[in-house]
């Protein structure tokens, strides 16, 4: 049977409407890479309070510590920046490769649930947001697309942790093995089928290239929790 295209709002099942200024009228996808302001403001917002989301893991309210948590923003926030914008930004091109509207939008709740989760406890549950696009598209280019985010963290994630057991330079063994932590954890954490998260979409396209992936990332996980993360913990 043909498989018929569907008109998709995003990626995820987050009600559109709570995300903040999605436009109306006619959309065009433009170039792949291709920003607009209201993007660029949504991920940096994003990008701001996600940095001291995470810099709370390690100094909690419980045991806060205000030296540590300053030294951990900037290693944090390189974290981010090689986890989390390449994740989204792997999303947009490829749906703009497809010929979709895409663009990021921050999930509001979802940043505060970080903020609280972090200060008060010490654990980031992150929902900061997602691609929203429009256009028609089937199932394997939406698999592909859901795919994109995860993959594109899983390669990241490896290259950092084979540099961080292998360097013997203390700042560069730190900054790559959070840039693994933070890349495995998104990765592994979006790869789970169950549901808004990509793991769904991908699961329902394609069960071996899913299996394929969370093995991946399974085996990324053991080795940061073996090495990076009692390593960051206890430098």
């Amino acid at each position: 049977m043909e498989e018929k295209d569907k008109n998709y709002t995003t990626l995820h099942d987050i009600p559109p409407r709570d995300y903040m200024y999605f436009p109306k009228g006619t959309l065009h996808c433009g170039k792949p890479g291709s920003f607009s302001r209201t993007e660029l403001i949504h991920l940096g917002t994003a990008v701001l309070v996600l940095t001291i989301a995470f810099s709370f893991v390690s100094s909690p309210l419980y045991r806060f510590n205000l030296e540590r948590l300053l030294s951990l923003l900037p290693i944090v926030f390189l974290g981010l920046l090689s986890a989390f914008i390449p994740h989204e930004l792997a999303h947009k091109i490829l749906a703009q490769r497809y010929g979709l509207w895409a663009e990021f939008r921050m999930y509001s709740k979802g940043l505060l649930l970080a903020l609280l989760f972090g200060f008060f406890l010490g654990f980031v549950f992150a929902a900061p947001g997602a691609v929203m696009f429009r256009g028609n598209t089937d199932e394997e280019s939406q698999g592909k697309i859901a795919s994109g985010g995860a993959v594109t963290n899983l390669v990241l994630g490896a290259i950092a942790i084979v540099i961080s057991l292998f360097s013997k330079n203390s700042i560069l063994i730190t900054s790559t093995a959070y840039i693994s932590l933070v890349n495995t954890l998104l990765a592994t954490f979006n790869l789970i089928p169950y549901g808004p998260l990509d793991g769904v979409t991908i699961f329902s396209w394609s069960k071996a290239r899913w299996s394929l992936f969370f093995c991946v990332a399974v085996i990324l996980m053991v080795l940061n929790l073996y090495h990076t993360l009692p390593f960051l913990l206890h430098p």
